[in-house]
């Protein structure tokens, strides 16, 4: 009896045994089944790789799908976006006094005044006042060595683009010995997209 018992025994090991192989191989099918498609084993990785020596910077970005086809391929940028650059007359000091009237600033088409007065005729006090329009411009100061006149203010656009440009309409002057001489300001670089 305990020799028919002991078999017994053995064999219901043997069956939960192979039930449990049973259960593991159809858990691997099912892995096997979900990861059976050729996307996932399709992957194009795309580089990018800049052969300029003496420019390391990164202009493009590059997104592929598995669909994408393989190779290399060349990227020419004949012209980089650009922000307005516009530079004053030169000044003595940044605290030189400006007449008084207004300077119309437009900003990717949008124009705003600055009104030159009491509180702000200075050079400094128009940095301060572009700088504190809100539009896409700065403002900041460049000495460029001159021996009377170093102090020139340099206005930029924070954006670039056609879109972003920046034009200047002033009737302010600039207080001399004994004269006033008109206050020029010269664009030195203009706003452009790619081509």
């Amino acid at each position: 009896m305990d020799l028919v018992e002991a078999k017994r025994q053995i064999e219901e090991q043997k069956l939960s045994s192979f039930q449990d192989l049973k259960n593991k191989l159809q858990t691997f099918k099912s892995v096997v089944s979900t990861l059976n498609t050729e996307s996932r084993f399709t992957v194009n990785k795309g580089e990018f790789s800049n052969n300029s020596v003496t420019d390391g910077n990164k202009v493009v970005d590059i997104t592929t799908t598995s669909s994408a086809s393989s190779g290399t391929f060349p990227l020419t940028v004949n012209n980089l976006a650009t922000e307005t650059n516009i530079i004053s007359d030169g000044f003595a000091t940044t605290t030189s006094e400006l007449e008084k009237g207004n300077i119309d600033f437009t900003v990717g088409g949008v124009t705003t005044s600055i009104t030159i007065d009491d509180t702000n005729n200075t050079l400094d006090g128009l940095r301060l006042a572009i700088n504190n329009l809100g539009l896409d411009i700065k403002a900041s100061f460049l000495d460029d060595g001159d021996d009377t006149n170093p102090v020139r203010l340099l206005i930029s656009g924070t954006k670039t683009g056609k879109d972003n440009a920046i034009t200047i309409d002033n009737s302010i002057s600039r207080i001399e010995v004994d004269s006033l001489v008109v206050t020029g300001f010269t664009t030195t670089q203009t706003a452009q997209f790619c081509k």
